[in-house]
């Protein structure tokens, strides 16, 4: 007895799954996140923006090294991250919204 349609296995779900590796790094940025937020938040109390660079600092990460720049855009993305979107640029430097910047945060590490 055979089946109508033959049964092709495909590697969708695999795919899908997050590896161990990735799963630490976003542990990790999410602790680096979660440890900096008092700064941010007081940083973003007496300002309207922020710019990347200075939230890349205030986050602990560097501004010169482009792997942390990629871990910049995890931690702003919307699949993995916080969610945040850029208000617009200044001087060629994407600014944020403070209030959004910190309400999301704190969302995402908590």
């Amino acid at each position: 007895m055979g089946y109508a349609v033959d049964y092709k296995p495909t590697r969708k779900r695999t795919g899908r799954k997050q590896s161990p590796a990735n799963k630490t790094k976003l542990r990790n940025l999410r602790a680096m996140v979660k440890y900096a937020l008092p700064n941010i938040e007081q940083r973003c109390a007496c300002s309207d923006t922020i710019t990347r660079p200075e939230l890349m600092t205030l986050i602990g990460l560097s501004t010169k090294n482009p792997a942390h720049d990629l871990d910049m855009q995890t931690i702003l993305s919307d699949k993995s991250g916080a969610g945040i979107h850029a208000r617009g640029r200044v001087l060629g430097l994407k600014t944020y919204d403070c209030r959004d910047v910190a309400a999301s945060l704190k969302r995402w590490c908590h």
